[in-house]
């Protein structure tokens, strides 16, 4: 006993050193990052139809980079310059304290859909694909590196929807894409919005960034009788996003069980003439979705009718999907192998093992691989094909049909 006290004691006296040199080594190779520019707030006069048929002026803020964060190129937003994020959402979830809407959201549905921002902070020492260092290295080191939502701004859905055309109306022509986010289980809120602005800043989206929060909890068996509560609500929104709000292209970006919400919408907007000759979406990705194959098969040709391009992503160590698989006793879609293969989806197979892997679920690689965030990447502003894109190659399945490989 005495032994393995001893053993455990210098293992971990090995793992601070091993700690304290890289902080040592990453702080003389970075300099100081320089005191952060403030917010730049923007307040403008909005026309809002009223429903006895006159329009009301109401005013409002948008917060966002200042113009120092821009690039001499103007495509990207320079991580040299932080600053707040700002993501727009949707979420039928209840409120934490309804007689404050500022302190956010629960675990619990509600009938109504509210609206509003995010506040997101994007820090100086940021890296591409992460949410900062964990709790015990900024313990260690004293970095703050952590990507923080540090607002959350509830409006009226007029206003919403109003605003959001307002400040895409704002940009020029060729920077007016957006980006839908839809969460998938036991992800708060808070999650969904940090993960939202990692994933929009990494992207850099042009235009604006969004999510759906639906009432997910830690509860698997009632999370799917939420996002099944949640199809109509989604549905809305993203109907919206892609009609009304003046976008060139609207992107979405499913992880998980939320793919079962979306995997329902898009069925929907499909089954609808009408609807689907207005509502096109750009590039749809499928991010480890929870979604039994079967199922899928059923009804996945809708994807193709109403996007430029659908790619599914899907792993072999996604313990995530292998729990639910031995749950629902069914394949999930997202859990290779097999391949799940349909015609007009591309099927990209993602084989990258996280080094701490034994410690991790490995689900959500989708905005914290590189390759994955690179290929997302490519796809939003050129659209190729998986056969002209980079480290990418193709795999043939069994029995007939082709996949694709990401490369490291």
């Amino acid at each position: 006993m005495k032994r393995f006290l001893l053993f455990l004691i210098a293992g971990f006296g090995v793992l601070l050193l091993v700690v304290f040199v890289m902080a040592t080594y990453r702080g003389q190779m970075k300099e100081a990052p320089a005191p952060p520019p403030p917010p730049r707030v923007e307040n403008y006069e909005l026309k809002v139809n009223q429903p006895d048929g006159t329009v009301a002026s109401e005013t409002t803020e948008i917060v966002s980079l200042p113009k120092a964060a821009i690039d001499k190129s103007g495509d990207t937003i320079s991580k040299d310059n932080p600053n707040l994020y700002t993501v727009w959402f949707g979420t039928n979830r209840a409120l934490t304290n309804s007689a404050d809407s500022s302190g956010g959201f629960s675990s619990e549905r509600s009938q109504t859909v509210r609206y509003g921002t995010c506040d997101v902070v994007i820090p100086s020492n940021h890296e591409f694909g992460s949410l900062g260092s964990t709790w015990i290295y900024r313990k260690i080191t004293g970095s703050d590196d952590p990507v923080q939502l540090q607002r959350i701004n509830v409006q009226d859905e007029p206003l919403f929807w109003s605003g959001l055309k307002e400040a895409l109306s704002r940009l020029p022509p060729g920077r007016r894409d957006a980006l839908v986010f839809i969460h998938g289980f036991n992800v708060s809120f808070e999650q969904a919005a940090i993960r939202c602005a990692q994933v929009g800043f990494d992207l850099k989206i042009t235009g604006a960034t969004a999510f759906f929060s639906w009432p997910a909890s830690v509860n698997y068996v009632a999370d799917g009788s939420s996002i099944d509560a949640s199809e109509g609500p989604i549905t809305d929104f993203l109907t919206r996003f892609a009609r009304d709000v003046g976008a060139e292209n609207v992107h979405i970006l499913a992880h998980s069980m939320g793919n079962r919400g979306l995997l329902r919408a898009v069925d929907r907007i499909a089954a609808h003439a009408s609807a689907q000759s207005k509502v096109r979406f750009g590039q749809i990705f499928l991010a480890a979705p929870d979604v039994d194959v079967e199922v899928f098969k059923m009804l996945a040709s809708a994807y193709p009718k109403v996007s430029k391009r659908t790619t599914l992503y899907m792993s072999a160590k996604d313990k995530a999907l292998q729990l639910s698989t031995g749950i629902s006793n069914f394949q999930r879609v997202g859990l290779y192998p097999p391949p799940t293969i349909v015609n007009g989806i591309d099927t990209v197979y993602v084989p990258f093992v996280n080094l701490l892997s034994v410690f991790e679920l490995d689900h959500s690689y989708f905005g914290e691989a590189a390759g994955v965030l690179h290929d997302m990447f490519d796809l939003v502003r050129s659209n190729r094909s998986p056969a002209d894109r980079q480290r990418i190659a193709q795999e043939s399945a069994d029995g007939g049909g082709v996949y694709w490989q990401l490369q490291p």
